[in-house]
């Protein structure tokens, strides 16, 4: 149920949690368990799948133009938002101004 309830959080939640450590507290259980147990069961590690599941999360927020990219980085646990800038770029190939809503319309 535990494990069910982290894969939940992973893929439904909008605002997935920053850390690892969080992520198995949402879930009820110990992280060192909840990695052994994702990886068996999905055969991905957890942090791959945090990853994934926040900047999925970070591309929507953009999407609905909602939040600055500065409030959006700092909700998917980046420090600083040139960081969020240059891991987002990496992982799509544009900067997250150009997922902007305002930037979609042009």
């Amino acid at each position: 149920r535990c494990l069910r309830r982290a894969k939940e959080i992973l893929t439904e939640d909008r605002t997935p949690p920053a850390t690892m450590t969080a992520l198995a507290s949402a879930a009820g259980m110990p992280l060192r368990r909840l990695q052994r147990l994702f990886r068996e069961s999905t055969g991905a590690e957890l942090k791959v799948a945090l990853t994934e599941a926040r900047f999925r999360a970070a591309r929507d927020a953009l999407l609905r133009g909602e939040l600055s990219i500065k409030q959006i980085a700092w909700q998917n646990g980046f420090m600083h938002a040139t960081s969020f800038t240059h891991a987002f770029r990496k992982r799509y190939g544009v900067p997250p101004s150009a997922m902007t809503s305002r930037q979609r319309r042009r």
